[in-house]
């Protein structure tokens, strides 16, 4: 059997970010049912969502900065920066709305901004491929595919 090739550090990061990411949209899309379904909870569970919010959020923060300032160095590419920075936006917005139909949904743009935001960077880091935007090739920073 052929060894499988080492996983780097980048890409590791990446898909914490994508389990982080997958786990706050599962979050954010099954409280709103539960907290309906079982009445009972709810006083207790109000205690809990705050901390557990920014919990996640404070999470999120963390590893999509190391992930995608890491993937960014690599290929210079802006969209995964920009999709992570707007889903974190996103995240922390939901946050402040406290408990709406309109903060589940906007942590769910949120959640599936930085989800792409990894994919893409995943990708890019994978492929190796350097930023050729007419920005980049302007002041020179493009690098050839390896």
């Amino acid at each position: 059997m052929d060894a499988l090739p080492p996983i780097s550090a980048s890409t590791r990061w990446d898909i914490a970010g994508m389990v982080v990411s997958a786990a706050c949209m599962v979050h954010c899309a099954v409280l709103p049912v539960a907290v309906v379904a079982l009445p009972a909870v709810v006083g207790r569970w109000e205690r809990v969502e705050g901390p557990l919010g920014w919990g996640f959020l404070a999470v999120a923060v963390v590893v999509a900065g190391v992930a995608l300032a890491r993937g960014f160095a690599r290929h210079r590419h802006r969209f995964p920066l920009v999709s992570g920075a707007s889903g974190l936006m996103a995240l922390a917005a939901a946050e402040r709305l406290g408990e709406s139909a309109l903060a589940a949904a906007v942590a769910l743009a949120g959640g599936g901004a930085l989800l792409a935001a990894h994919l893409v960077n995943r990708r890019l880091v994978r492929a190796e491929v350097a930023c050729d935007c007419p920005q980049c090739r302007n002041e020179g920073g493009s690098r050839s595919a390896r």
